[in-house]
């Protein structure tokens, strides 16, 4: 199960890394016209890993996870790779949902925060850009309407 949470940590971080060359390349495009303009530059940055762990969906996932792995010790050998393979599809459901969800929260929020894009890591920034985390902002919309347990309620990730 570890190789598995292995690989959606890494499969987040592909997409962090993507969404910070998309905002690189709006932040080169609009940053002259900007500054030629005298206006200041907002950048909006989210950290997806604390935004995973307190997405409501993450608690039902972990229960799930915990029934699946104690169906596992009693579970004969040649079944495991079954219940491994469902383990995997959940995980990447999870995920998947949890990444159309951001996606789809992320234009209000930029309009709410007066941000001109949002980020999930900004390395460097130059004189007139300034920048904001949003990160309980997307926790928000992405759970709204949603009832969950409270962030300290929440049991830990597998393999954390």
């Amino acid at each position: 199960m570890s190789q598995i949470v292995h690989t959606n940590r890494t499969r987040i971080s592909f997409a962090a890394v993507a969404l910070m060359a998309l905002a690189a390349l709006a932040i080169g495009f609009d940053r002259a016209s900007a500054q030629a303009e005298g206006e200041e530059l907002r950048v909006g940055t989210y950290q997806p890993q604390q935004a995973f762990q307190m997405y409501h969906r993450t608690a039902a996932f972990q229960q799930e996870m915990q029934e699946l792995q104690a169906q596992a010790q009693e579970t004969e050998p040649e079944q495991l790779a079954q219940l491994q393979q469902q383990a995997e599809q959940m995980q990447q459901e999870v995920i998947q949902q949890f990444e159309r969800d951001v996606k789809n929260a992320v234009p209000e929020i930029a309009e709410q925060a007066n941000v001109d894009l949002v980020a999930v890591e900004v390395v460097y920034t130059a004189p007139g850009v300034e920048q904001e985390d949003v990160t309980e902002s997307v926790v928000e919309k992405i759970n709204e309407g949603a009832e969950a347990p409270a962030q300290n309620e929440l049991p830990a990730l597998p393999g954390r």
